[in-house]
């Protein structure tokens, strides 16, 4: 610990509101500060059911970054952090919350006021590759969870959050987490041996030792730290979805390869498993007997779109039941976000039928208590389509395909637009040399990811940033263009060039480019509203040497 950060975060706690620490953030760009006060850190477990009554230890909490959540949840959390220090600032955190944690940072003082306590759920988060900080023995990870098991109930679970020993960004060039060298996970720390990592195979011999097993396991994205994906052995990744691979939040790395093409073919191999930056794993005890039943409505993925305004903010999950049928589930992570939840079921009841007419569904929804519930739909997206086209060099038939489903929008477009108040206040002022077609009714975000395409037939599953009044066609193609293009981390020129040619065939100029790019920005700041600087938070300057 950095007494110069602590310091800071303590400050930053007594002084600040929550929803302003992006501003620390922001002035010291620190890992340990980011970590410490990033409101994203919760990501990873913010997900798990737990019943309001439920006994919750959180082991390792450091600055207390997840215990707040866990309040939320339960009303009975015990923290346990070692250091002092550490534990005074979760002091001074949680002191607002309705139940506030029991904090303990003397081990002796625990044991005798837990003696014949059970916890339903204990929580590791990032706190089992420091196991020989509690532990000096041979295998201190194993001592650690044997230790815990005295205090988990019969039916109870662990939740271990963690880095994978062999994680993509380890080999791309990112720094291990606790030695802060290059590559010293992969080599088994040799100068830092009071730290590990794991593998799934790894932590299976540590659980069979600790007398526990592995009940499920989950892969986070991009790593543990920050997540915003977690995919599972049901759900995998598809080709081009990972690109979230600069890691701003870490203050410097090298980057030896392209982590996007990389993991494509990890996809390809079905090798995810074994090169996910992170895991999250369930443990449970081993005389409690492993259930061999499929699990009913359970989260197969789960994605966070909470990098913006609160009123936007929601949670993706996929469920699966025990018949392998699935559904997708949109609920809001804050009160306010309601009014954006139901404008979708408006979207949908006020447009697939005329979309239809153009060979062009939206994916049936319906509201369902406080969320609302999606038809999932199988098979390539869109973007894998072109991506498998353009590596196999395919060019023409890309830009075929593009045409194709871009004019098949405009056909459904037939007005022409004209600004309106509504549209200043979203994308502001702008003024276009040559007339734009519009729909009266706008879908800005048709990302090629959110589109399925079947015998010509397109299927959009994803229609949350839609508006009720006209906006250019013009600026959903480019942005269409640009986002997919962007996920390509080399031939920047080539990709430039393509674009270029692809917006003149559809009469798009570089004037008009210049008023999206206009649009693009001022929506982007409608979309923050209040987390203006957490934008900035991820997207901070750090030094990184591109090797390849």
């Amino acid at each position: 610990m950095n007494q110069r950060n602590s310091r800071i975060i303590l400050n930053t706690i007594k002084d600040y509101q929550e929803d302003e620490y992006d501003v620390v953030i922001e002035r010291y760009k620190t890992l340990e500060i980011t970590m410490a006060l990033a409101k994203t850190r919760s990501n990873c477990i913010e997900w798990i059911k737990l019943l309001p009554d439920e006994k919750v230890l959180e082991w390792g909490a450091d600055y207390g970054a997840i215990t707040g959540t866990l309040c939320k949840k339960s009303s009975h959390v015990v923290c346990f952090e070692h250091d002092p220090a550490k534990s005074k600032i979760i002091k001074e955190r949680t002191k607002g919350c309705v139940n506030p944690p029991t904090i303990y940072s003397d081990i002796h003082q625990f044991n005798e006021d837990f003696n014949d306590c059970h916890f339903s759920t204990i929580f590791l988060i990032g706190s089992l590759e420091k196991a020989t900080q509690y532990f000096k023995s041979n295998r201190p990870e194993e001592a650690l969870l044997a230790y815990l098991s005295n205090f988990l109930a019969q039916d109870g679970q662990i939740i271990i959050v963690c880095a994978n020993k062999f994680g993509l960004k380890y080999w791309s060039g990112c720094f291990e987490e606790n030695s802060r060298r290059l590559f010293e996970g992969l080599e088994g720390y040799p100068n830092r041996p009071e730290f590990n990592s794991f593998t799934i195979h790894g932590m299976e011999r540590i659980a069979k030792n600790s007398k526990l097993f592995i009940d499920d396991v989950k892969f986070l994205y991009p790593d543990h730290k920050i997540t915003f994906a977690i995919f599972s052995h049901e759900y995998q990744p598809y080709i081009s979805s990972l690109y979230l691979n600069n890691f701003p939040w870490e203050e410097k790395r090298a980057k030896l390869f392209s982590e996007t093409k990389v993991f494509d073919n990890i996809l390809r191999e079905d090798l995810f498993f074994v090169f996910s930056n992170a895991f999250l794993f369930v443990l449970k005890k081993r005389n409690a007997g492993k259930n061999t039943e499929p699990v009913c409505n359970k989260q197969i993925f789960i994605k966070y779109s909470n990098v913006r305004s609160q009123k936007f903010q929601i949670r993706t999950d996929i469920i699966q039941d025990k018949y392998g049928n699935r559904v997708v589930e949109k609920r809001g992570l804050h009160d306010a976000t309601y009014t954006f939840l139901n404008n979708m079921l408006d979207t949908y009841r006020n447009n697939y039928q005329t979309l239809a007419e153009h060979n062009i569904d939206l994916i049936p929804c319906q509201a369902k208590d406080d969320y609302i519930v999606f038809e999932y739909m199988s098979g390539p997206t869109f973007s894998e389509h072109l991506c498998e086209l353009l590596n196999k060099r395919k060019t023409s038939q890309f830009k075929k395909e593009i045409l194709l489903f871009f004019n098949r929008l405009k056909h459904a477009s037939p007005g022409n637009f004209h600004i309106t108040e509504e549209f200043v206040q979203v994308f502001g002022d702008v003024n276009f040399d040559t007339l734009q077609i519009s729909a009266p009714i706008s879908n800005i975000d048709l990302n090629f990811d959110n589109i399925f395409v079947h015998k010509k037939r397109y299927t959009i599953i994803d229609y949350e940033w839609t508006f009720n009044f006209p906006i250019p066609m013009g600026f959903i193609i480019n942005g269409s263009l640009s986002i997919f293009l962007n996920h390509f981390e080399t031939d920047h020129n080539e990709w430039k060039i393509l674009k270029k040619e692809l917006l003149g065939l559809l009469n798009i100029s570089d004037q008009d480019v210049i008023q999206f790019n206009h649009m693009w920005y001022t929506f982007k700041d409608y979309m923050m509203g209040e987390n203006q600087s957490t934008v900035r938070e991820y997207n901070h300057s750090k030094s990184v040497k591109i090797l390849s």
